[in-house]
């Protein structure tokens, strides 16, 4: 027993600091290096940090956990009725717009004839959500940037999802086979290079088949 208690202090001085055996001076750990450096994991790079020191190597790779479907708000999954913002144009106004944007007579019809009016003035358009996924990705695109200019109520209505081709090969090994192909056929080209848009979550809803 005495033996152990003598040699524990001992054990605590060195584990502190190691002592120099020329200078007789505690030596101080090296202070730790970080070097961050790109790796290639599940299909998609991403940033790995590396902390280096006297204690060895310790990496931090940043990793996604979906939360469980029980977390997920009811009012964000369940399909509601999908409405467009429209501002203060009449029913000719609203009609030359759907004409420019490149819809069909008789899509200009189904849309028209959803149309109400606030007391304040403003008008929403509700829409067919079938009447939305039958429409090309190009119109599409034409009507939802001129609504957007329109009234900025549709930036809560269309959201804010802009994927690389990179994110959207990603999403596209992750998602089950029957909901990949509904989002494919809501996505928008965006104007420039190989990004695509997609405003039409509150659409695909009603399209996919189960919740989870």
């Amino acid at each position: 027993m005495l033996g152990v208690l003598l040699l524990f202090p001992a054990a605590l001085m060195w584990v502190a600091g190691r002592k120099s055996p020329e200078a007789g001076v505690v030596s101080q750990p090296a202070a730790p290096s970080a070097v961050a450096r790109a790796e290639v994991g599940g299909g998609a790079e991403q940033t790995v940090l590396e902390l280096r020191g006297d204690w060895g190597v310790m990496r931090l790779t940043p990793v996604t956990i979906n939360a469980p479907t029980r977390s997920i708000p009811p009012d964000y999954h369940t399909p509601n009725d999908l409405y467009w913002a429209v501002g203060r144009l009449d029913e000719a106004e609203l009609r030359q717009l759907l004409g420019t944007a490149g819809l069909e007579s008789e899509e200009q019809r189904t849309v028209l004839a959803g149309l109400e009016r606030r007391p304040d003035g403003f008008g929403a358009v509700k829409v067919p959500p079938d009447l939305v996924r039958g429409l090309t990705a190009a119109v599409r695109g034409r009507l939802y940037r001129e609504l957007l200019r329109l009234d900025a109520r549709n930036r809560v209505v269309f959201g804010n999802n802009r994927w690389n081709a990179a994110r959207w090969a990603e999403l596209q090994e992750s998602l089950p086979a029957d909901v990949r192909d509904v989002v494919a056929d809501f996505l928008v080209p965006a104007p420039e290079g190989e990004d695509v848009h997609f405003w039409d979550l509150s659409a695909a809803l009603h399209f996919v088949p189960e919740e989870a």
